[in-house]
């Protein structure tokens, strides 16, 4: 039997969803890398094998039945009444897989709603209030089960 659902549970779930979210593989938009076919050159052995750990440190792509449930947990903030609140919700839960970060602190959604930062975060707490009240409670128990909360 699941238990209710409480506001920083809401934070939580949401966080991880946006987390997973950020982490989907995807093209991402700006100039192409030059790229040769063939080496005009010989590579050296230590060239070759030190290659890799120049690579960039990426954050491990969500399982497949991980996407169905983050869909549906980045769609609680919609059940707000309010559209800036809405918005507040689904800039915070975007945090970064890796050192899980938000990507919009406060003073960034702030300055996009044209608001104080104080203000932000008091509608950040009466959304996650708003969606504990209406969210269903057989959704509240499916995530609760997947993720063992």
């Amino acid at each position: 039997m699941c238990g209710g659902l409480s506001t920083q549970t809401l934070q939580f779930w949401l966080e991880w969803a946006g987390a997973r979210l950020v982490a989907m593989p995807g093209r991402r938009e700006g100039p192409a890398a030059t790229k040769v076919i063939w080496p005009e050159y010989d590579q050296e052995k230590f060239e070759v094998l030190t290659f890799r750990g120049r690579l960039p440190l990426r954050a491990a792509a969500p399982d497949k039945d991980e996407i169905p449930l983050v869909d549906e947990i980045l769609l609680f903030p919609n059940l707000c009444s309010q559209v800036h609140v809405r918005r507040v919700l689904h800039a915070r839960a975007l945090v970064h897989p890796l050192n899980q970060r938000h990507l919009f602190p406060w003073s960034r959604i702030a300055k996009l709603l044209h608001s104080d930062h104080k203000q932000v975060q008091r509608w950040h707490r009466k959304g996650l209030e708003e969606v504990v009240s209406k969210v269903d409670r057989s959704k509240v128990c499916r995530i609760e089960a997947f993720l063992g909360t």
